[in-house]
């Protein structure tokens, strides 16, 4: 079953760009977008629901912006229905596109918004290998592949030139692709210490406390630390080193799991310092991003989309604080 604060914050992906022509010029008072799904259960649709009246009831997200979509529904996958239903939406002007389909329909849904220049988040199901089809076009997933977050980490420890750093991880995390990351340690000349946590019992007790002040006594030689952990154990790694004031200014911590949420992160209630969130890697290099600006501004003629594009450039992954 899909969770609510899940599609909520697709949602607020779709919204973002509403917030920064807001603050800048204006936006117009009503926004649509397209729901598309293909044999939703009652979940699903509730979730949906909900999640375009949290986002209509909190005026920090939208302000004075009230949120309309326009739904589509097949009982089957047919790709040919679902391309006219599809058409049928554009027409009516949608900003984007969120769905919940198959994966033949998802990958005509890929096709049409990539040609239409129509930003496209979709929701695959447990079932559903819907796996983004271009990279530099106009679909994300609610859930990218591990590989596509791994890369991001990767990204992002070479942009900030780490030199050290502590990677926790527990039985969720493939072995394998910790291995890749020890590799390309190995080939920068990274020095890292490896933590392996293995239950819930063991983060609560004094032996993985005194693991983490292991690091804390290093004067703060290893104060990147890495979580490639489930979000349950995430939680709990993050509730003990907050605890032991280890989540502030001196240490910075990454979270890569596509399954964290900001519910997730509220629960530790944190106070200061700031945590990092990879769950997608959002590519700005290529003319893929000037299209959708262009497109923007052919929806809305008169607001000036220039400071958009350095913006997006200078925060490549989602801060959480």
């Amino acid at each position: 079953m899909m969770k609510t604060h899940g599609l909520a914050a697709t949602l607020f992906v779709l919204a973002f760009p509403g917030i920064l022509l807001q603050a800048t010029h204006g936006y117009p008072d009503k926004v649509t977008i397209g729901a598309f799904f293909e044999e939703p259960t009652t979940a699903e649709e509730t979730a949906f629901k909900y999640a375009v009246d949290q986002i209509n009831r909190n005026n920090s997200i939208l302000p004075g912006v009230k949120l309309l979509y326009k739904k589509e529904v097949m009982n089957r996958s047919n790709p040919f229905l679902a391309t006219i239903k599809v058409c049928s939406l554009m027409t009516s002007q949608i900003a984007a596109l969120v769905s919940i389909t198959s994966q033949s329909t998802n990958t005509v849904l890929q096709s049409m918004t990539n040609t239409m220049t129509l930003p496209h988040l979709y929701v695959p199901r447990p079932s559903c290998n819907c796996n983004v089809l271009e990279p530099k076009g106009y679909s994300l997933s609610m859930r990218p592949r591990q590989s596509q977050l791994d890369q991001a980490l990767l990204t992002l420890i070479k942009q900030q030139h780490w030199r050290s750093i502590v990677l926790i991880y527990d039985e969720s995390y493939d072995f394998e692709r910790l291995q890749t990351l020890i590799i390309e340690g190995t080939t920068h000349s990274w020095d890292m210490l490896i933590l392996r946590v293995s239950s819930k019992d063991e983060l609560n007790s004094k032996y993985f406390r005194k693991k983490l002040k292991s690091i804390d006594e290093r004067n703060f030689r290893y104060n990147n630390v890495v979580v490639l952990c489930s979000p349950e154990t995430t939680v709990e790694v993050l509730y003990q080193a907050n605890e032991m004031h280890m989540v502030g200014n001196q240490y910075l911590w990454v979270i890569a799991n596509e399954e964290i949420s900001d519910r997730h992160l509220d629960s530790i209630n944190i106070t200061t310092g700031m945590i990092t969130g990879i769950r997608k890697r959002i590519s700005t290099v290529g003319g893929h991003l000037n299209d959708f600006l262009a497109h923007l501004q052919k929806m809305h003629p008169g607001y000036s989309l220039n400071f958009i594009l350095p913006t997006l450039q200078d925060f490549p992954v989602s801060h959480l604080q």
